[in-house]
């Protein structure tokens, strides 16, 4: 049993293909030999074979483009940002009726909120607006990153 702890490192190598072909007929002669090694040395390989993760086969571009470019994937992305879109529309309105609707009676603040939102809204629109025209002929939409 002694003479088994020079061995165990033995077993790791083995287990992980890093022996040389002397030491790997070395551990080999001896777990033949040896009960106690033998039922260790399955042990971890058992153990190893459960630990081992299959290999990652990343997905390919085209596949990537197939699977953007699906009508489901097109569905779910539209919808979403219909949905979210409508979501902050709906709070922003509920927000300047219950501010416009209060009985306070300061109506300076009411008026600046509100410029400030329908000058936001202006000038949100224009950009969206520049962008569309501008998509036409932008040089960079057919770059692939």
């Amino acid at each position: 049993m002694d003479r088994c702890e020079e061995f165990h490192p033995l077993i790791v190598g083995l287990l992980d293909g890093e022996l040389t072909p002397e030491e790997t007929q070395r551990i080999n002669t001896h777990l033949s030999r040896c009960e106690h090694c033998r039922k260790e040395f399955d042990e971890m390989r058992e153990i190893t074979g459960k630990l081992k993760v299959p290999p990652f086969h990343e997905v390919e571009d085209e596949e990537l483009e197939r699977i953007w470019n699906s009508p489901h994937s097109r569905l779910v992305r539209n919808s979403g940002l219909v949905m979210m879109v409508g979501g902050y529309l709906t709070l922003i309105l509920f927000a300047l009726y219950e501010f416009f609707m209060s009985n306070d009676d300061e109506v300076l603040p009411k008026f600046a909120v509100a410029a400030m939102i329908i000058g936001f809204g202006i000038t949100l629109g224009a950009v969206i607006l520049a962008r569309l025209k501008s998509y036409k002929h932008d040089k960079y939409t057919e770059v692939e990153r």
